[in-house]
């Protein structure tokens, strides 16, 4: 009776133990994610809020609470109007006027780094929250149009050919729907700097990508390794 009762005290603790293993072994998961999905820049100032769609890729551990993620952002022209002063080209009057044109497309590349606000190692959570900070890179985008009223020059320049880059920082969400599949909402604020080569004259210069808010919302594809 006394062996029996060994035999199953063995087996009840080598199973408890290959519980514990597996437990571990999901706690310890390492990978990839692809993401895809929407994205607003709240810029303002007469350009308004411009929509794109965006690729991402992340990579994170169970283990820790830092990760990172790149992603590239497709922004399709959007329309642009302001008012400013001008003067005739005779000097005989001044006035504002209205200044409207269009961009073209855009593409901004943008990487992160990411804090979990609580911690990795709980398999039943499924809402994790986050803050973040990096740098984005507009890798192309331009002036295609502008227009104003004929006789008059303007005291305003529209930006044209510059090196733009932002600095960033938000907080945001993943929500896992699977092992496999989640949703990520992602904010934040971002000062963009625009730097131009050269410059025409003295007046001041709009420009095409400024400092915006901005907000993301997409579906992620968890690729996972041990």
């Amino acid at each position: 009776m006394k062996n029996i009762s060994l035999a199953i005290l063995f087996i009840a603790l080598s199973l408890a133990g290959r519980s514990q293993y597996k437990k571990a072994g999901f706690f310890s998961k390492k990978g990839r994610s692809i993401s895809v999905g929407a994205t607003s820049f709240i810029m303002g100032d007469g350009k308004g809020a411009p929509h794109g769609f965006y690729y991402e890729g992340s990579r994170e551990s169970s283990e820790r609470r830092l990760f990172t993620y790149g992603n590239i952002s497709i922004i399709p022209g959007y329309k642009f109007s302001f008012q400013t002063p001008a003067v005739s080209y005779d000097q005989t009057s001044e006035k504002n006027v209205t200044v409207s044109g269009k961009t073209t497309m855009h593409f901004l590349y943008q990487f992160n780094v990411g804090w979990f606000l609580l911690k990795q190692q709980n398999e039943e959570r499924k809402f994790r929250p986050f803050i973040s900070a990096g740098f984005n890179v507009l890798l192309a985008g331009r002036l295609k149009e502008v227009t104003y009223e004929d006789g008059y020059e303007v005291n305003k320049d529209v930006g044209g050919q510059s090196f733009s880059t932002g600095f960033r920082g938000g907080l945001g969400c993943i929500y896992d729907l699977s092992e496999r599949f989640s949703l990520k909402l992602d904010g934040g604020y971002t000062y963009q700097i625009n730097i131009y080569a050269s410059s025409q004259n003295d007046y001041p210069t709009y420009n095409l990508f400024t400092s915006h808010t901005s907000v993301s919302l997409g579906v992620r594809y968890n690729i996972f390794s041990e």
